[in-house]
C-alpha cells in the first residue's frame, strides 16, 4: 500500500505598500507562501493591493519605563527601533520633561 502526501502551497502577492525594513520604509511588493515571506515566486495564487498602506511588524512594548525622559530616550530608543519594536506605552514621566522627550522621539 502506498500513501501519497500532497502539499498545497498557496502564494499571495502583496503589492503597493510601504514595508518596514528595520531602518525605514521601502515601497514595493512582497510574496507570502503558506504564511511565510519568501523570495519572488513565479506562482501567484492571489494578489492583494494594499493601496499605499504601511506594513509594520507586530512588535510592541505595552509597558516600560525606558523612554520616559530625555536621558532614557537617548540611551534606549534606537535599540527599540533596531529590534523592530515600534510602539511603546509610557505610562509615567515628568511633565517638566515631556515636551523634550516627545521631540527626541519624533526625531528618530
Amino acid at each position: 500500500m502506498r500513501l501519497w502526501i500532497i502539499a498545497v502551497i498557496s502564494t499571495t502577492l502583496y503589492t503597493n505598500a510601504y514595508w518596514w525594513t528595520g531602518e525605514g520604509f521601502d515601497y514595493g511588493e512582497r510574496f507570502v507562501a503558506d504564511g511565510m515571506f519568501v523570495a519572488a515566486s513565479e506562482q501567484v495564487d492571489a494578489t492583494v493591493d494594499l493601496k499605499g498602506q504601511y506594513v509594520l511588524p507586530p512588535l510592541a512594548d505595552a509597558h516600560n519605563h525606558n523612554l520616559q525622559n530625555p536621558y532614557l530616550v537617548e540611551n534606549f530608543a534606537q535599540r527599540y527601533v533596531d529590534q523592530g519594536v515600534l510602539y511603546g506605552a509610557m505610562l509615567c514621566g515628568s511633565p517638566s520633561s515631556a515636551k523634550q522627550t516627545r521631540e527626541l522621539l519624533a526625531a528618530i
